[in-house]
């Protein structure tokens, strides 16, 4: 069946399923994550914990993956893997 639906998407008319092979990602610049799973699960506990009672799958979702970007940024930065500011800016014709 097609249509559309609440937010006026064109939904399609069939199911696609892909193995998960099929999706490779390039985490070879990345450093293994730096928590332990008894950290990661006390985290999102906390997490959890601050947020309202009717919290929606999708905010739980985002919110984990707020915070997750936020552990790799710190471990970047922990890392030395950055690029300063001078030179983003540069690379992108930005001037102050």
């Amino acid at each position: 069946m097609s249509g559309r639906n609440d937010e006026g998407f064109r939904r399609s008319t069939r199911a696609v399923r892909r193995k998960p092979d099929m999706i490779e990602r390039d985490n070879s610049h990345r450093e293994p994550d730096t928590m332990k799973p008894a950290s990661v699960k006390k985290a999102a506990h906390q997490l959890i914990d601050q947020l309202p009672d009717d919290v929606s799958l999708d905010e739980l979702a985002y919110r984990m993956a707020v915070r997750a970007s936020i552990e790799r940024g710190l471990a970047d930065a922990e890392a030395g893997r950055m690029i300063s500011q001078e030179d983003i800016e540069k690379e992108f014709g930005v001037r102050r």
